[in-house]
């Protein structure tokens, strides 16, 4: 006798275990309705479309927008090569836009833009041509001379090369009557903690006036290049803004951890006149008092100085200058649109077209509403010497933080090769 076959045997067991798992079985009959899928296959995406390509020191930032179709599978990154003289070079990236570095100043570059997903990589875009340049002079002091630079602040050009800025420390805004600060600095009593640092806090009136005698005075390199590596920022001043106060990385201290703007904590009390106060650590403009200095300094992004020269839903002007020449922005760029973390290189920088360098330059910028690490530069793209750092720091002092004897070593060591006498806090 020939035994039937019985077609997805395996299929009916599974059924059959389902619905006893489920409660079912004994003389219950279950009806099974099996589908079928149909397998597609993957394919190369198409080609994405270059927007911009817009020309930096030495780099290329080239815009584009993603290509209609990514093939059935997400696209996983996306590649820009920029080739001159049978020369290639290439930047990587996951979103618009994608910077090209190392390449020849002065030389016509043609670049394309590809699109890679699991099954491959798509077709070149169609190629748009760009040349980079430092400036048209190599300097960028033409620029900076008419940046909007506010009373108290003194700016004087030695060198075509070189530019001098000095300023009291205050910035041109308002600032709090009081703020919080260690109480290893200011003593009296503690009344607060820092949640992240844990540093205990009292309350210290700012003393600090557009009359005060202290100078802070850097002189920076307005020819600037970028380096083959980066350079960390440490403590001080890692760059020099209009309002007349200086700009920190994002942390507290030279070898601190924490996010200033994430230790942020507030203390309300009444003075000795009655009147009702609170002191924060970090203020509305993102920043605070130097211990001891009597100066000021911001961490992140200080809408009190964009607002000195920004208008709302326009183009982010210059609002700093960096150790390393290369000026700071806020986060809009030359169109008004906002500049998010994931478009900047590791040290918050970019290069793109400014209301001042329409051509394009590489900037720095301080992203909006970011509390992180990434409030602030944690690098130099450029040529900087450590003679520079230490000195910057001495000029507005040291934060808040970790004060070990590898801080005030590593600062002392370079102001010595620097020549300059050192007294710190």
């Amino acid at each position: 006798m020939k035994t039937p076959s019985i077609p997805n045997l395996g299929l009916l067991l599974i059924t059959a275990s389902a619905v006893v798992a489920c409660g079912g079985g004994g003389s219950n009959v279950a009806t099974t309705t099996t589908t079928t899928a149909t397998a597609t296959t993957a394919t190369p995406p198409g080609a994405p479309t270059i927007s911009t390509a817009t020309a930096g020191n030495a780099s290329a930032s080239i815009a584009f927008t993603a290509p209609s179709s990514n093939g059935g599978s997400s696209i996983t990154g996306y590649t820009a090569t920029c080739t001159a003289s049978g020369v290639s070079k290439t930047g990587a990236g996951s979103a618009s836009p994608v910077t090209v570095s190392g390449l020849t100043n002065a030389s016509a570059y043609s670049c394309v833009m590809t699109a890679t997903n699991a099954a491959g990589t798509s077709a070149a875009s169609v190629a748009l041509s760009v040349t980079p340049a430092a400036s048209s002079s190599g300097s960028l002091n033409a620029v900076y001379k008419n940046v909007a630079w506010q009373a108290g602040v003194t700016v004087t050009f030695p060198t075509d090369c070189t530019m001098t800025y000095t300023s009291k420390g205050v910035p041109s805004h308002a600032t709090n009557a009081y703020y919080l600060e260690p109480v290893r600095d200011v003593g009296g009593v503690v009344v607060a903690t820092t949640p992240g640092s844990n540093m205990a806090l009292g309350t210290a009136a700012f003393g600090g006036t557009a009359s005060s005698t202290i100078s802070m005075t850097q002189t920076i390199n307005t020819c600037p290049t970028k380096a083959a590596t980066t350079t960390p920022t440490g403590g001080g001043a890692i760059g020099w803004m209009i309002s007349g106060s200086a700009m920190f990385n994002a942390t507290e201290g030279a070898n601190n951890s924490t996010a200033a703007l994430t230790d942020n904590v507030s203390y309300s009390f009444t003075d000795s006149a009655g009147t009702s106060r609170t002191a924060s650590f970090i203020d509305s403009c993102n920043g605070h008092p130097t211990p001891l200095k009597n100066t000021y300094h911001y961490h992140g992004l200080p809408a009190c100085v964009t607002a000195l020269v920004d208008v709302a839903a326009g183009a982010s002007h210059i609002i700093g200058i960096a150790n390393d020449g290369f000026p700071i922005y806020g986060n809009k760029d030359i169109n008004g649109a906002t500049v998010g973390i994931e478009q900047l290189d590791a040290c918050n920088g970019i290069a793109s077209a400014t209301p001042e360098f329409p051509n394009g330059v590489y900037h720095y910028v301080l992203p909006a509403g970011v509390t992180s690490l990434r409030s602030s530069m944690g690098c130099y793209s450029g040529t900087v010497s450590q003679q520079m750092v230490a000195a910057a720091a001495i000029a507005n002092g040291i934060c808040y933080g970790a004060r070990g004897p590898d801080v005030r070593v590593s600062v002392l060591s370079a102001a010595v090769v620097a020549g300059r006498a050192v007294a710190l806090n």
